[in-house]
C-alpha cells in the first residue's frame, strides 16, 4: 500500500464507522449538504466509492440509480459492501500504478485515491453532523487533509461540491469543515 492508498481505505473505513453509529430513526435528517438528506448523503458517498472501481478498470461498478436507492433500506450493509469491493478492488497486484480517465482526469489509481480520500472524510463531518454522533476524524487527519486542500480544493468549489470557505476556527477539524465551506445544521 502507498500512502494515498492508506489514507483512503482509512478515509472508507472511517466513513463506515459513522454510518453505522447512526440511529435508524435519523437517515432522514437534514444535513448541511441542503439537496441531501442523511440516507441520501451516504448514497453519495458510496456512488463517489464506487468511482474508484471504475478508476482501477473494473467496468458496470458505477450505478445509476438515486443516491437514495444506492443507500438502500439499510445504509450500513451497503457501505460495508462497498468499502469491501472497493478496498479489495485496491488490492489487485499492480492496480495502483494503473493509468486512466477518472472522473477527475486521466491519471494513476494512486493519483486519484490521493485527490479523492477529501470524499470520505468530508462526508463522515457532514454526517455525524446531521445524526449527532462523533465523526471520528483526528486532529492529524484534519491538518494533513487541510495542507492538501490549500493546493487543489479551489478546483471544486462549485454547486454540488464543495462551498467558499468560511471564517474558521483553532479547531483543526472546525477550521478544516470551514475552509471546505461546511457549516453545521446544528449551529
Amino acid at each position: 500500500m502507498t500512502e494515498f492508498s492508506r489514507r483512503y481505505v482509512r478515509s472508507m473505513l472511517q466513513f463506515e464507522a459513522v454510518v453505522r453509529r447512526v440511529p435508524n430513526s435519523a437517515w432522514g435528517n437534514a444535513t448541511c449538504c441542503t439537496d441531501w438528506n442523511a440516507r441520501e448523503l451516504v448514497g453519495h458517498t458510496l456512488k463517489v466509492m464506487t468511482f474508484t472501481e471504475a478508476a482501477c478498470g473494473i467496468e458496470g461498478t458505477v450505478s445509476d440509480n438515486s443516491f437514495e436507492e444506492i443507500a438502500g433500506e439499510d445504509p450500513a450493509v451497503a457501505t460495508g459492501l462497498i468499502v469491501n469491493r472497493v478496498w479489495e478492488a485496491l488490492e489487485i497486484p499492480g492496480v495502483l500504478e494503473h493509468y486512466g480517465p477518472t472522473i477527475i482526469g486521466e491519471m494513476t489509481v494512486d493519483d486519484f485515491l490521493g485527490a479523492m480520500w477529501i470524499d470520505p472524510v468530508t462526508h463522515s463531518w457532514d454526517l455525524a453532523d446531521s445524526v449527532a454522533v462523533d465523526h471520528g476524524i483526528s486532529d492529524d487527519q484534519a491538518n494533513t487533509l487541510y495542507a492538501q486542500a490549500l493546493e487543489s480544493i479551489e478546483a471544486f468549489r462549485r454547486p454540488g461540491g464543495y462551498g467558499d470557505a468560511l471564517q474558521g476556527s483553532n479547531s483543526p477539524v472546525d477550521r478544516l469543515m470551514k475552509f471546505l465551506g461546511r457549516t453545521s445544521i446544528r449551529s
